[in-house]
């Protein structure tokens, strides 16, 4: 959902990309990532239940591959479940950032997720979490998080779900809306 929480209205997408992928170059990468004012460029994913043919395991390795090659950075926004196509973006990332709630289910699911990393080999630097929302009133401390999860909070975001949610349904990052704010410091550090 980029394309909301980003403010971007593009009919360019994935799908553009995809009978092209082995002409993968920068040409080619401007004509199909969406350009945001903050300076990223996205390549938003289509809507939902429009994708004739699901993205396949060797595509999916040429597009990262082919991204890590022209740019400093590549993000991927993972969703739930991990299944063997997010493991091909996992196992191809340099870095995992994960974020966690202070909250028990939250903790749960982290805890099972990073049980997964390990299964697979994973080295434990190449995991980091980020904990969010790390002043919710009633919420789990930082310091008990880390006793249970047996891994260090790399970062915390504090909360402030009225300026978070404001900062979404305008499609304006915080970071560029209320940069000096709690969270806007928090994110940029």
């Amino acid at each position: 959902a980029l394309d909301v929480a980003l403010n971007l209205h593009d009919n360019r997408d994935i799908v553009d990309l995809l009978p092209r992928l082995s002409q993968l170059d920068q040409a080619l990468a401007d004509t199909i990532l969406v350009s945001h004012a903050s300076g990223i460029r996205v390549l938003l994913a289509p809507p939902p239940g429009t994708l004739e043919r699901p993205i396949t395991l060797p595509q999916v390795q040429q597009m990262l591959a082919g991204f890590k090659r022209m740019y400093g950075w590549t993000v991927v926004d993972l969703g739930l479940p991990l299944d063997e196509m997010a493991y091909a973006y996992l196992d191809a990332a340099d870095r995992i950032i994960m974020t966690v709630l202070p909250e028990m289910t939250g903790l749960r699911n982290t805890r099972l997720m990073l049980e997964q990393f390990r299964q697979r080999g994973y080295a434990a630097g190449k995991v980091g979490l980020v904990l969010n929302r790390a002043t919710i009133q009633g919420g789990i401390s930082r310091r008990d998080i880390e006793q249970r999860l047996h891994v260090k909070v790399m970062h915390t975001v504090p909360d402030y779900q009225p300026l978070v949610s404001q900062s979404i349904n305008r499609g304006v990052p915080i970071m560029l809306a209320k940069p000096k704010s709690a969270v806007g410091r928090a994110v940029n550090a």
